[in-house]
């Protein structure tokens, strides 16, 4: 376990260095999206989870509302007890509409879970998507959690527009 631990954070590791690099290519810094989890289910080769998300656009743009269902494909040996996603959201200009986040999003995905008695889980995801794929979300933070475990593979994340952020 520990060996697929290690793996799974050096993964991690080139991800976020992977979207650095995709996100100078991806426009300009739109805002942020926080996703909270709402619920999760692991089943080893596939697992999902749902989210409560946040976007909150630079400027005077208004706080809007999301929610966000995460599917993964690939080894999946997590239990997370709690975890918040934060994403720096690039686009083509500053000018976005209410809802353009509206969509779906495709990316690698590394996470490494250090223990309950630790407390710490670490996680990149760098997903490209949204109108026209024209959205690059990349971690602001790598994720946090409490867990055990590691996982790697494929991520598929929809984001639907719930409206204004009350």
């Amino acid at each position: 376990m520990s060996r697929s631990i290690t793996l799974a954070a050096a993964a991690a590791v080139a991800i976020v260095g992977a979207g650095a690099a995709l996100a100078g290519d991806a426009g300009v810094k739109a805002g942020a999206l926080t996703c909270t989890l709402t619920s999760s289910t692991n089943l080893v080769l596939v697992s999902g989870s749902t989210f409560d998300c946040v976007y909150a656009p630079g400027g005077d743009g208004a706080t809007e509302h999301y929610t966000g269902a995460i599917d993964k494909i690939g080894v999946d040996l997590t239990v997370i007890n709690q975890n918040e996603l934060v994403w720096v959201v690039f686009a083509p200009s500053n000018d976005t509409a209410p809802g353009a986040l509206d969509g779906a999003y495709v990316g690698a995905s590394a996470d490494a879970a250090l223990g309950v008695a630790v407390g710490v889980a670490v996680g990149a995801k760098v997903l490209v998507g949204g109108g026209d794929n024209s959205f690059t979300l990349q971690p602001a933070v790598l994720s946090g959690g409490a867990g055990v475990g590691a996982a790697v593979g494929l991520e598929h994340l929809r984001l639907t527009y719930a409206g204004p952020k009350a």
